[in-house]
């Protein structure tokens, strides 16, 4: 036990050398070196590969985007990247078009979580839990009503 706690002190001053991100070297190769246009399927890794696909390959997949180029193919991952830009384009948009300090905190609240979950997809699967998932969705919903709503007050002043 005690050497497991070492072993994990020792890979902060080499992170990149450790046993645990070897690990994720040899399964981001797996899943790049079987990406295809379409994709292997929907659930063909992670607990639901793992539980209902007897034939998966792939246990896991620590990064959402690698399991989503995996399973949906290029065409999927490139839709999905595309979801995650068009996310934060709105953010920053909605962001601009908040008029006092409460929306502007309230914006960018909840720019920084779409931000965290993008970020946190690169080392974990982050849409798989139902709470992220749920709360990712949610942060879209509320900033695209901002956004038309502070769109609406900006035309009404502009034209009033």
């Amino acid at each position: 036990r005690l050497g497991s706690i070492g072993e994990r002190l020792v890979s902060f001053s080499d992170p990149l050398n450790s046993r645990q991100m070897k690990g994720r070297y040899v399964t981001w190769d797996i899943v790049i070196s079987q990406a295809d246009f379409l994709g292997q399927g929907i659930g063909k890794t992670g607990a639901g590969g793992v539980r209902f696909v007897s034939e998966s390959s792939l246990r896991a997949s620590d990064n959402v985007y690698l399991k989503v180029l995996y399973e949906l193919g290029i065409i999927g991952a490139v839709v999905f990247v595309m979801l995650i830009f068009a996310s934060l384009r709105l953010a920053w948009r909605t962001y601009f078009l908040a008029a006092n300090y409460h929306d502007i905190w309230l914006v960018f609240s909840l720019f920084g979580v779409i931000i965290v979950i993008a970020v946190s997809g690169l080392v974990i699967p982050v849409l798989e839990f139902n709470i992220v998932a749920i709360m990712f969705w949610f942060c879209l919903g509320v900033l695209r009503r901002l956004n038309m709503e502070f769109s609406s007050i900006g035309q009404r002043v502009q034209h009033g």
